[in-house]
């Protein structure tokens, strides 16, 4: 099991636990009608500002999640292994060992 999130342009996120591949499709298709949303009201979503973040031990990343851009084409969500969210890293196994070690560089711990 594991929680995979998506990080959307405007910081919108989707999150979804994935258990079985019925999951990962009702992920993409929430992520349809995402698209569908936006494109009635006339925003578009800018796919390289667009990404996705799984997170648990058990994370199948050969699943890959596909929006619609700018010019009509199918683009594949690029996948990360972190991703810094409101000044705070997060990555795929939630150590935050990168928060910290950014958070302390060049600082002298007493």
């Amino acid at each position: 099991m594991s929680l995979t999130s998506m990080y959307l342009r405007m910081m919108q996120k989707i999150y979804r636990y994935i258990q079985c591949p019925d999951d990962c499709k009702l992920l993409q298709y929430t992520l349809a009608g995402l698209q569908s949303w936006s494109q009635k009201w006339l925003l578009s979503l800018n796919t390289k500002k667009c990404c996705v973040v799984s997170y648990g031990r058990s994370v199948d990343k050969t699943v890959a999640y596909t929006l619609v851009d700018h010019s009509i084409q199918e683009a594949v969500l690029e996948r990360y292994d972190k991703v810094k969210d409101l000044g705070v890293w997060f990555d795929e196994k939630l150590s935050f060992r990168e928060h910290i070690q950014d958070k302390t560089r060049g600082k002298v711990l007493s």
